[in-house]
């Protein structure tokens, strides 16, 4: 049995022995980059995307080290689970709306960099596939979200830009795991990306395999998996050194229980908004 290693990255000379696992935990872009440098052409390099790549810029949808899912992400979780009519209504147009920003303005060169070194770079994103309110596709959606920020990965799978990776009748609800143009998503069958991951070596025998996540539940839910070489995984927290605007404890928390009011009723208010109201209710009569 592979020995898996969960060190703290500090330098480059980590060596990696065939069907070794390796997790690395780090902040730092250039740690990310320093281990895709080491990779070779055919290696393979799957990339989550919410709170790795990007993150919306809400305070509500911070996150820590502590708490990785945000409490904007539970209560997004909890209306799924309720399935209202009017949700996907709701949440189709509040993708379109909401603010977002990389996590690293040097993301789309690092990405650019693997494609010209012969690697396959992939997104990798847990989302439901197929329609959802006024959008006719997730996946559409995502990969233009992506492309107006300079994020481009490799765009095909096996000669395929867009194809189900099982039958959608299959699935239940009607979502089922997919690749379109770099960017595989789990659909709705799987609560982790291994479903994804375990296809993809079904037909593909790449020398190392990378897995870059802002969750190390991710990374050792994929690390079970039986590889046919080495697997490196980066638990990437990049996330908690965004800079967001600042703002005093009281009126974060203010702005922060006002967005959590308004999501809850299927309503959204970004940050300056939020803000302004917070400032107005404060105002003497």
């Amino acid at each position: 049995m592979p020995k898996i290693k969960h060190i703290i990255y500090q330098d480059h000379t980590i060596q990696l022995s065939p069907e070794s696992k390796v997790t690395i935990m780090t902040d730092q872009i250039n740690d990310v980059a320093q281990m895709i440098d080491h990779c070779q052409p055919g290696d393979v390099i799957f990339v989550d995307i919410d709170d790795t790549i990007q993150t919306i810029s809400s305070y509500l949808f911070q996150t820590s080290p502590q708490d990785p899912l945000s409490e904007g992400g539970r209560i997004i979780d909890a209306m799924k689970q309720k399935n209202s009519p009017s949700l996907a209504s709701f949440l189709g147009l509040w993708r379109l709306s909401r603010h977002t920003q990389l996590v690293c303005s040097d993301w789309p060169a690092l990405i650019e960099r693997a494609r010209e070194k012969d690697l396959l770079i992939y997104g990798l994103t847990h989302m439901d596939t197929g329609r959802c309110g006024v959008m006719s596709r997730i996946e559409e959606w995502r990969y233009n979200e992506l492309c107006k920020v300079g994020i481009f990965f490799t765009p095909t799978y096996n000669d395929n830009q867009d194809v189900h990776l099982i039958d959608p009748a299959d699935c239940a609800p009607q979502s089922p795991p997919v690749f379109y143009k770099g960017i595989f998503f789990t659909g709705s069958a799987s609560q982790t990306k291994n479903q994804v991951l375990s296809t993809y070596l079904t037909h593909n025998r790449p020398n190392t395999v990378m897995m870059i996540d802002d969750r190390l539940g991710q990374i050792q839910s994929a690390q079970e998996l039986h590889y046919p070489s080495s697997f490196i995984g980066i638990v990437f927290r990049g996330v908690d050194r965004c800079i967001r605007p600042p703002l005093a404890k009281d009126v974060m928390e203010k702005v922060v229980q006002l967005q959590k009011k308004y999501l809850e009723k299927e309503q959204w208010i970004e940050n300056n908004e939020a803000i302004n109201m917070v400032d107005l209710q404060e105002q003497p009569n």
